[in-house]
């Protein structure tokens, strides 16, 4: 809610600050328009999709998360719809997520 008295005509704009910086809306603005439908630190998407490389499954032996996922990345020539940051990836389509989630799917037994 937008105050502490929870009424429809109130409005406090700290509070309405606070949150929109607490649940981090800014970033995500600033991520779409940058033109990405998807981000995620390395080591969740590593830890998500690394069963589809065989370069990062069962476990990779790079110097850094990032690099185990540029060759997921790169496994699926996904090059094009992403970029790199310090911490996360980028991915630029929906599609491109889509594909490594049925990737991911069809490698897990039922």
């Amino acid at each position: 809610k937008p105050n502490d008295q929870k009424s429809p005509v109130l409005f406090d704009y700290e509070r309405a600050r606070h949150q929109v910086e607490y649940l981090g809306l800014l970033e995500n603005v600033h991520v779409r328009r940058a033109g990405f439908a998807y981000r995620q630190p390395y080591q969740r998407f590593l830890q998500r999709y690394k069963m589809t490389c065989p370069y990062t499954w069962p476990n990779h032996m790079m110097e850094m998360d990032g690099q185990a996922v540029k060759a997921i990345i790169d496994e699926h020539n996904f090059q094009d719809d992403v970029a790199y940051g310090r911490t996360k990836v980028f991915i630029r389509t929906p599609q491109t997520l889509f594909a490594l989630e049925q990737h991911r799917a069809e490698l897990i037994p039922y």
